[in-house]
């Protein structure tokens, strides 16, 4: 007979249960959702001809039109060209191709190995001055340059810095992450930190400055309401996503959701749960729009205001996209 665990108990709780899911679009009141049907036959090109550049597998050609990563582009950055379109759905491409080898070969992954070849890489195509060549890169990594070249032509340089500073945490937090799930349900507080760290909204959040050409001052970054924004930026996404795969989740045995965590450590049904997890999501929104009052604005540069504007709007933007596209 099986011992059993924080993780088998969760199993247990969830086990034909049905669950409604909430309204998630209505936690997020008054900010726009873009419609769109399909990304443009120039971002649908860039797209194919980033597949072919690192495999000839038909599989992997059609799994790759099947994500539709233009679409994606088109609900987080509704106002973008299709230069930077092209270029943002050629990343999020990269990024599911990258982050697969964890989901599908969970053994026999020398993650450590992965972490160094594309840090290397990052700081070589990104850097300024370029870190050394990396002497070894595969064709997944060779492939990041289609993306960092567009990227670093318009990008400005601190803004850039930042874009390659939370590539490498993000992939410093995969890496680590990866093979430590165990049989234990994290707590409230260690699941945002975990989901903060692996999520990957944060250059998702920086190619915002790219997309639309601003360059947000570092006295502004470092202001405290603006650093709460990118916060709860992050936590709309992750909470959202999590109330949206919890089923999917729990397939793959994954305990680390939102919702199993509530369940599991707050004594709620898996129902309540899910209900807490969109209260949780209407806080974080109503953190943000605090956090947007308190803004130094007007700050007496209009470029400078208008630019400010246009990445709060964008933070929106990406909140909102995600939900539309999932």
């Amino acid at each position: 007979m099986s011992a059993v665990t924080p993780k088998s108990e969760v199993q247990a709780m969830f086990k034909g249960t049905k669950i409604l899911l909430p309204d998630i679009p209505s936690t997020l009141p008054g900010w726009r959702v873009t419609e769109r049907e399909d990304c443009s036959p120039y971002v649908k090109e860039a797209i194919n001809s980033w597949a072919k550049s690192i495999s000839q597998d038909e599989a992997f050609f059609k799994k790759t039109a099947a994500a539709k990563f233009g679409l994606v582009a088109q609900f987080l950055y509704p106002d973008g060209d299709e230069e930077a379109l092209a270029t943002i759905a050629c990343f999020y491409a990269w990024v599911w191709a990258w982050d697969d080898v964890f989901d599908t070969q969970f053994e026999g992954v020398d993650s450590m190995q992965i972490r160094e070849e594309t840090t290397l890489n990052f700081e070589y195509l990104l850097a300024d001055p370029p870190g050394p060549k990396p002497s070894v890169v595969s064709p997944l990594n060779s492939s990041f340059s289609w993306f960092a070249g567009r990227v670093k032509k318009k990008m400005c340089k601190e803004p850039r810095e930042r874009l390659l500073r939370d590539l490498k945490e993000f992939v410093h937090n995969v890496t680590s992450w990866y093979g430590r799930q165990d049989d234990n349900v994290p707590t409230l507080s260690e699941y945002y930190v975990m989901r903060r760290e692996c999520v990957g909204v944060a250059p998702t959040i920086d190619l915002i400055e790219y997309c639309y050409g601003l360059d947000i001052p570092p006295t502004m970054v470092g202001h405290h309401a603006f650093q709460q924004i990118l916060e709860k930026t992050r936590d709309i996404v992750m909470i959202s996503n999590d109330m949206v795969s919890l089923a999917r989740e729990l397939r793959a045995g994954h305990v680390d959701n939102i919702v199993s965590v509530l369940a599991y450590h707050e004594g709620m049904s898996p129902q309540e749960a899910m209900d807490h997890a969109a209260v949780l999501l209407r806080q974080a929104h109503a953190d943000f729009e605090s956090a947007e009052r308190d803004l130094p604005l007007p700050s007496g540069n209009d470029t400078s205001d208008e630019e400010l504007r246009k990445f709060v709007l964008g933070c929106k933007d990406v909140c909102a996209g995600l939900m539309k596209w999932r």
